[in-house]
């Protein structure tokens, strides 16, 4: 006959650290942190066995060191024996009732689930019990022994989950808030190859993509691959080709002039530097309440969400007809200062808790672009009926642009909208 094995309070300490480690993996990962949308119930439930147990666990291993509890007594009558006996950390103690209520929700969820149910709770609330369900193991392992040897470094694990969050928010919210930062410097580069292609930008903001170049809007416009390929980050416009007209004779040369349009949508970017006197957006966010230790970089994860980018352009374009019957049109894009303009949007967030994050915000980008570099495009007609001694072209079929190099400086003022802090 087999019987139910009590464990020591040892190997509760270990059954909980290992518990609580993955409710912690898990809780961290869940939801999109740009989206109000919760979890799911079971994605949620899931999360819940794990702090459940933990939290049984670590509250069976504090009781049976001390002599609290009977082998009936379930976690909810643990937790009291606990509290009234001063086993409870203060914080926690004050605030008991609310943490028991949260303790019923987590037990219930979890052995409706085990019995192969959902429970009948809203995912949102079922998390934030999960939520307190490992600030109370945490806080226990930090003050007793036993569960305590497990960690390494308690104090940091429980500063990380529940003051570093807020801690963030309040410095982002001192030095972000409803501020406006002029004259940020910007450069951007657009690059078409035979290996591939990439927009990058540098300066006051950081980022590398893959590029796309419309292929039927020779007006210098961009944005109609954006339709076609949704995971797409960046489009460039096209540098206008010569018209089929000039086209009818080769070789050929002018000057074409028009209006460049880069967009950029959903890219990750990161603010660099080392003093926010050099960059304002990279100002020091300490981990932790002493600043001499560890810190990142500007106001948490950074997200640009759209920038539309309109440039004038003067282009030498010169065409020929290659030996194997390709007629290339090479533009050489010459240095102008004429002002262009850039309009878009940051969004920022630092990841919290329950799908939410510990805090969120937009700011509003504008500016100029104050310079045009020297740079290129090759665009390619294949199938060339060419008569070489009268230079008349009869006929070609439009391969693309194969070749591109442009950069551009920017100046831009980003203004930050008020940063939402969550609880």
């Amino acid at each position: 006959m087999s019987g139910r094995v009590k464990p020591s309070p040892a190997e509760f300490a270990t059954i909980a650290k290992n518990r609580v480690d993955q409710a912690l993996k898990r809780y961290e990962m869940l939801g999109d942190h740009w989206n109000t949308n919760p979890p799911s119930l079971t994605a949620a439930a899931d999360v819940a066995i794990d702090a459940a147990i933990g939290l049984e666990a670590s509250l069976k291993c504090v009781a049976d060191q001390h002599g609290l509890r009977t082998i009936k007594d379930g976690p909810l009558a643990i937790f009291k024996s606990l509290r009234n006996a001063g086993r409870i950390p203060p914080t926690i103690a004050a605030a008991s009732d609310a943490y028991s209520a949260s303790l019923k929700i987590l037990v219930d969820a979890r052995n409706v689930y085990l019995h192969g149910g959902l429970p009948s709770v809203d995912a949102r609330i079922l998390l934030s019990a999960v939520k307190d369900a490992i600030h109370l193991q945490l806080s226990l392992s930090s003050q007793d022994a036993v569960l305590g040897s497990q960690w390494s470094e308690i104090e940091d694990t429980l500063w990380q989950f529940s003051g570093q969050p807020k801690h963030f928010a309040a410095q982002v919210r001192k030095h972000f808030s409803g501020r406006r930062f002029e004259s940020v410097t910007l450069y951007i580069q657009a690059t078409r190859f035979t290996g591939g292609s990439a927009l990058s930008i540098a300066g006051g903001l950081n980022a590398v993509t893959e590029l796309e170049q419309t292929r039927w809007d020779w007006t210098g416009s961009a944005g109609s691959i954006f339709s076609l390929l949704p995971t797409l980050r960046a489009e460039v416009g096209m540098i206008t080709p010569p018209h089929s007209d000039e086209m009818r004779k080769a070789p050929g040369e002018n000057i074409a002039e028009g209006k460049l349009q880069v967009l950029v949508r959903d890219l990750p970017v990161r603010a660099d530097g080392f003093l926010s006197e050099e960059n304002p957006l990279a100002a020091p966010i300490y981990l932790f309440p002493d600043q001499n230790r560890a810190w990142m970089v500007g106001p948490g994860d950074l997200l640009l969400q759209r920038l539309q980018m309109e440039v004038p352009y003067r282009a030498h374009l010169k065409w020929f007809v290659t030996p194997d019957n390709r007629l290339e049109a090479v533009g050489q894009l010459l240095e102008l200062d004429s002002t262009g303009s850039i309009h878009g949007e940051l969004r920022f967030h630092y990841p919290g808790h329950v799908g939410y994050p510990a805090f969120r915000g937009v700011a509003l980008i504008t500016g100029t672009t104050t310079a045009t570099f020297p740079g290129s495009q090759v665009a390619e007609w294949k199938h060339v009926r060419w008569d070489p001694d009268t230079g008349v072209v009869d006929s070609w079929w439009w391969e693309g642009v194969t070749k591109l190099n442009a950069r551009w400086k920017m100046v831009a003022t980003i203004g930050f909208d008020e940063v939402v802090v969550f609880d």
